[in-house]
């Protein structure tokens, strides 16, 4: 029963009711008479705001109207983002994974250079480990001739006069 007063109510504000309606509207106050004294108020400030002259209208009232609604889709555009540290994170998710890529790759890089390093002396420990009799030490008695040995000879100026 509500529903069909509260109806009634607002057909009254748009326009005046057709005789149908004010037929049902004259049922309802007759099964429910305690809205009859709500019904008349309604009726007086009705009339009341008819007898008003319209609102003039500015010229600009369109262009104000799609700024507002300008404003209102910006708004809903910024709530539909993240707010916050989410956006913060958000924003800096792909660089952190750039940086984390390149420190991976460094990681990788470094091992191999130490796995290669540690090859390389595990291959020299190998040939010392190979060889079965280091010089004696008689070899090291004649160290001075052998080194000489490993020198460039100076040329002999007097033969190479005697040449000439």
């Amino acid at each position: 029963m509500n529903e069909s007063a509260d109806r009634f109510r607002e057909l009254s504000w748009r326009d005046r009711l057709t005789a149908r309606e004010q037929a049902e509207l004259s049922q309802l106050l007759a099964a429910r008479p305690e809205l009859a004294a709500e019904r008349e108020i309604e009726a007086a400030l009705n009339a009341a705001l008819r007898r008003l002259p319209d609102a003039p209208i500015a010229n600009n009232f369109t262009a104000r109207v799609l700024a507002a609604v300008e404003v209102e889709a910006a708004a809903r555009g910024r709530m539909a983002r993240p707010a916050g540290a989410a956006f913060w994170r958000w924003r800096w998710l792909p660089k952190f994974a750039f940086v984390a890529v390149l420190l991976w790759g460094g990681l990788v890089i470094w091992e191999q250079a130490r796995e290669a390093r540690r090859a390389d002396l595990i291959e020299s420990v190998a040939t010392v480990a190979g060889v079965s009799a280091m010089p004696g030490v008689e070899m090291l008695q004649d160290f001075e001739a052998i080194q000489a040995l490993g020198r460039p000879l100076r040329a002999d100026e007097e033969l190479l006069a005697l040449l000439q």
